[in-house]
């Protein structure tokens, strides 16, 4: 297993000449290994010594085919098989065996697979001294290439040697230039203590020693026919390259190698062919490097795969994926499961190249580098606003230092999408903006903080597209007692799966009877939920767009749309705003309970509640000090401790429609507001809590949705476009809530809280340029036919596509039900950040101050054996890349783990049973 803590983080990283070895940073997510930093898009060199008694050149070469993988080399190094006695091998048989092997290969149609190199050719003697200081190199090719290709590499994104034979040549290189320690991480098999690539004992010990090194099976090997037999080959393409594999797994030697030296290959492109892992310490002994267990209180060397902890199905499939593709031989590319590395793409506007506000000028144009990550917005010098500051943001986070040109994202943040925004505000009132401009970006490369691979965002469309095509999983839900309401619209290009509304495919527990879609079902009464609005039970002139009747006044409200909702959904919720509830009397909240009394007699088991109204007051939003019990705008420790106390006493919070009127299920509203806020989500964890504290047995579902609400002011973005008919069109938009913002809520929403109610918007709409309207102007919108209905349609301005991490959050909350249904606490754990580097404890755990103290919201949960302990956390202030250690209350037990920016992580860590 796992050990309980992440060992280093990547700022120590670097290594000196005789510095000690460092395990590499790994987790395990959704039981798969990761390690941080490697993925399929790292520079790769291959080193090995036979060729045609495995398959790891095979599937290697195969990836590099198909463009998916970053071959840098192919190092031949002498079998050095017994080397005390002369060697039994030539190197000219270990570099004949390679050349036939690529001819092989480049016969059949394989492409970019480089050129050999010759690496070394006699082993590493183990100096007298026994320190590796004292070793005498002898630099080959091979190690001049790894020198080379490490220096090109970072301790983030390393150089990947992948070492199928004996591990001299990367000794070799480590020996001479050790500075290249930092940039490298190595693969190999050993077998055995002093057997097979473990021949040269004291290079491997080397390698161990002075550089991130990953053994699978710490000596072991496979068993005979354990991954694959003759059988399973049998559908591969016929040439010459494949021939001679359908060959060779028929022989003895083939059935007993199996996948031979290649497990860190497919585990590359497949982490869940690896489920776990182990640190252990590496000795020399005698001629052999060991594998030792790590004392308690000590550091280990190494990073083992356990024998045990290998998915022989998933390395199975993952082999044939790969080369049964007709493309590694020269066909046509078939799409695979696994993403390949990606260039930036821009998400919004996709109209057009840039922002141009209404006069016509561009306001904003964010362009990325060839790296995928550097961003310069080509408008930040030349537009301005007189008399404004000028300031940039990432995702709600607070204002970046510096302007935006050519500022770079670590390379954690690969392939992450990030909502870049702009303001012109006052100095002299900082908070005052004027003007506020926003593009969103999804950056270049491949994703490593943990996301499922099939996971993705649309990047040439403008909403969700978890619902078209088989990529995203379906038929899962969510775990017991948990809610999850979509009220939304139906989108014109929906398609059904298995003959119902799709939404329920996706985990929904609830679906809104106005989501109705093409040829959809919109299930039973008990999967129905709605918010109905009060226009509905308040006259209303819909022409007018204003009611007809004083909305105050009890006695012009109707109670049959009420029954109409409570006969259709077991959910019902309304929009009271119009009333004015907030200046209520003691007349309108009888009036108000009488009316809930009535439809409950006639529906008992329907589950009321009011949009905006949770079991407590509305919290602030912020955690700045109360004075008279209004916030004083200020936040400090002070304020952070009156927040705190409120988990003390929270009925002192209790909101008052919700205690007179008998509601019985609590939808407090948690709009994002405006931008550069990251307290956000630390109030309305805190809020859902306080509440649940106050009244535990009533579901709260929160209310949320995909774009920000503005108030206080802050304006909308001008945003100016050219229409399908070639006209000049103008709109003020709202900016989109960040994928990061989107998925932390989610998360929390849907593992920790009762779960949330999801809003699109409330009519359906149409992806085609064709079916733009403006509203403002009551031009009418074009109909198209929704299950034989004529329906209205408007056109999707903005970028909505990452309502798929809100389903995400849904997923993951599903994959970990085990735990989340387990009759165990949420805690709140003690916390050390590399920011602050200051253990919290006590009250420092609760929102409010670690909000304060700018560090991470997390909260852990142990399964019901309490073997395993289920973590979520997110830091809405965190700019770059932070470590996070935490323990439970009470325990010496620590986990770590990495957070990149204001991205949520969850995370499954093993841990010993709570009575040992």
């Amino acid at each position: 297993m796992l050990p309980t803590r992440l060992l280093i983080g990547l700022a120590s990283l670097l290594l000196v000449a005789a510095a000690p070895a460092v395990v590499p940073e790994h987790s395990v997510e959704n039981g798969a290994v990761r390690l941080a930093g490697v993925g399929p898009d790292n520079p790769i060199l291959y080193d090995n010594d036979w060729w045609f008694d495995v398959f790891d050149n095979n599937y290697l070469w195969a990836q590099a085919s198909l463009g998916a993988a970053n071959l840098r080399g192919n190092i031949v190094s002498r079998d050095m098989w017994d080397w005390e006695k002369g060697y039994h091998y030539s190197f000219e048989q270990s570099l004949g065996d390679a050349e036939k092997a690529l001819k092989l290969a480049r016969d059949s149609g394989l492409k970019n697979i480089p050129d050999l190199t010759r690496g070394a050719d006699r082993v590493l003697a183990r100096p007298e001294s026994g320190r590796i200081e004292d070793t005498v190199p002898h630099p080959s090719d091979g190690s001049r290439l790894i020198i080379g290709e490490a220096k090109k590499a970072s301790p983030e994104k390393p150089l990947l040697v992948i070492a199928g034979g004996p591990l001299t040549t990367v000794a070799t290189a480590l020996l001479t230039n050790p500075e290249i320690a930092s940039n490298l991480v190595v693969f190999n098999l050993t077998v055995s203590d002093y057997g097979y690539n473990g021949k040269d004992g004291w290079a491997a010990y080397i390698v161990a020693k002075r550089t991130r090194y990953v053994d699978w099976g710490g000596g072991a090997f496979w068993d005979r026919d354990s991954v694959f037999t003759a059988k399973d080959f049998e559908a591969l393409p016929d040439n010459p390259f494949t021939q001679d594999m359908k060959r060779f797994i028929r022989t003895d030697l083939g059935r007993a190698n199996q996948l031979g030296d290649g497990a860190p290959l497919v585990w590359l492109f497949q982490p869940k062919c690896w489920t776990g892992a182990e640190v252990r310490r590496a000795d020399f002994q005698g001629r052999a490097l060991v594998f030792r267990p790590v004392p308690p209180g000590e550091q280990g060397d190494v990073l083992v795969i356990p024998k045990s902890a290998t998915d022989l199905k998933a390395c199975r499939e993952e082999f044939f994926r790969v080369l049964a593709q007709p493309a590694v031989y020269g066909g046509t590319i078939t799409p695979t499961t696994t993403p390949s590395a990606q260039p930036a793409v821009k998400l919004w506007p996709q109209l057009t190249d840039g922002i141009t506000n209404h006069a016509g000028k561009l306001a904003m144009r964010c362009v990325v580098a060839e790296d995928g990550l550097t961003v310069t917005d080509t408008a930040w010098d030349t537009y301005q606003v007189p008399g404004c500051g000028k300031r940039w943001t990432v995702n709600m986070g607070a204002p970046m230092s510096g302007p935006l040109r050519n500022f770079t994202f670590p390379p954690q943040f690969a392939g992450l999408p990030v909502n870049l925004t702009i303001e012109f505000f006052n100095p002299d009132k900082p908070w005052e903006v004027k003007e506020s401009y926003q593009e969103i970006l999804l950056l270049g490369g491949r994703q490593t903080i943990g996301l499922p691979d099939w996971f993705r965002v649309p990047t040439n469309r403008l909403a969700y597209n978890f619902d078209e095509g088989n990529w995203f999983p379906s038929g899962w839900k969510l775990p017991r007692g948990k809610y999850a309401l979509w009220q939304g619209a139906a989108k014109a290009r929906q398609q059904d799966r298995g003959g119902q509304c799709p939404m329920y495919d996706f985990g929904f527990t609830h679906v809104s009877p106005a989501a109705m879609t093409p040829g959809g079902d919109r299930g039973t009464r008990e999967r129905r939920a709605h918010l109905f609005g009060d226009n509905e039970w308040i006259p209303h002139d819909g022409a007018r767009d204003t009611f007809s009747a004083e909305p105050t006044d009890p006695k012009n409200w109707q109670i049959e749309p009420w029954h109409h909702r409570a006969d259709e959904c077991a959910i019902m919720i309304c929009n009271f705003e119009a009333p004015n509830y907030h200046a209520w009397r003691d007349h309108q909240y009888d009036a108000f309970a009488d009316l809930i009394r009535k439809v409950r007699a006639r529906r008992p088991d329907t589950l009321v509640g009011c949009w905006g109204v949770g079991v407590l007051r509305h919290s602030f939003r912020i955690f700045d000090s109360l004075w008279e019990g209004k916030p004083t705008g200020v936040t400090d420790r002070k304020g952070a401790q009156q927040w705190r106390q409120k988990y003390e006493h929270p009925e002192a919070d209790l909101h008052p429609v919700f205690t007179r009127c008998g509601l019985n299920v609590g939808n407090p509203s948690v709009y994002w507001l405006n931008n550069s806020k990251p307290s956000q989500l630390y109030a309305f964890v805190q809020e859902w809590e306080q509440g649940k504290l106050a009244r535990p047995e009533v579901p709260n579902i929160l209310s949320t949705w995909i774009q920000v609400e503005f108030v206080d002011g802050y304006p909308l973005s001008p945003y100016r476009f050219t229409d399908a008919r070639g006209r000049d069109r103008r709109e003020d938009l709202k900016h989109q809530v960040p994928a990061s913002a989107t998925y932390a809520l989610s998360l929390f929403g849907h593992c920790v809280m009762d779960g949330l109610q999801c809003w699109e918007i409330g009519a359906r709409y149409s992806e085609d340029l064709a079916d733009y309207s403006d509203w403002r102007v009551r031009e009418h919108p074009p109909k198209h036919m929704l299950n034989g209905v004529e329906t209205p349609v408007y056109y999707y301005l903005k970028y909505f596509g990452f309502y798929n991490f809100h389903v995400l959050g849904m997923w993951e909350a599903s994959q970990h039900k085990d735990i989340i249904e387990a009759d165990t606490r949420w805690e709140m754990p003690e916390l050390w950040t590399s920011r602050n580097q200051v253990w919290r404890s006590g009250d420092e755990r609760y929102p409010s101050f670690v909000n304060l103290h700018k560090e991470p919201l997390v909260r852990v949960k142990l399964s019901a054996d309490g073997k395993e302990l289920l973590v979520i956390a997110c830091n809405p202030h965190n700019q770059g890349v932070e470590q996070v250690r935490l323990r439970r209350p009470g325990s010496a037990t620590e986990y770590s783990l990495e957070l990149v920016g204001d991205f949520p992580v969850i995370r499954q860590f093993p841990t010993k049973p709570a009575n040992q």
